[in-house]
């Protein structure tokens, strides 16, 4: 019989940790996507991608709408992959077809030096100002565990409203 390995870490008592503290340093499952990330890629599953991101961030699963709880959950084990972008799990990896970037903000809130940034799926994602990035296709923003993201049309014009009001 073969021995099984149990890899454990231990999680943070957030009792004894500080919002500061999750904030500069991540949540805790950080921890794992740090782990998965010094794994080795499994295979492809399949060499058609199965999930496809549109401009607005809706998800599908071939073809037919995803619902969002399940999007927000694949959006868990979204990764960068070869210059595209793929679903990692220890055991496999599935393309996913993403028409802009994978994360679609349509709302947002200054706090102080920091963007509270509200995307489609009504997951929500703390941003410094460094990490939104005005390009010539729109907004660009750096989310954590390497996604990436955009605004929304009606996102955008606010976002522009808001630095030109800046200027005055």
């Amino acid at each position: 019989m073969g021995t099984k390995t149990h890899i454990m870490t231990q999680m943070p008592d957030p009792q004894t940790q500080s919002a500061n503290t999750i904030t500069q340093d991540g949540p805790p499952e950080a921890d794992a996507f740090t782990a998965m990330e010094n794994m080795l890629m499994p295979a492809f599953c399949s060499e058609q991608p199965l999930f496809t991101i549109d401009e607005a961030g809706r998800w599908y699963y071939q073809g037919e709408p995803l619902p969002d709880k399940f999007a927000r959950l694949f959006m868990g084990i979204l990764r960068p992959d070869s210059g595209g972008w793929a679903l990692v799990t220890p055991a496999e990896r599935v393309k996913v077809t993403v028409a802009r970037t994978p994360v679609v903000i349509v709302d947002f809130e200054m706090q102080a030096d920091q963007f509270l940034l509200t995307c489609v799926l009504g997951s929500q994602y703390r941003v410094d100002k460094a990490d939104i990035s005005l390009i010539e296709e729109g907004v660009f923003i750096s989310l954590p565990n390497l996604k990436t993201g955009s605004m929304s049309r009606s996102c955008f014009y606010r976002y522009a409203e808001l630095l030109l009001s800046d200027k005055d």
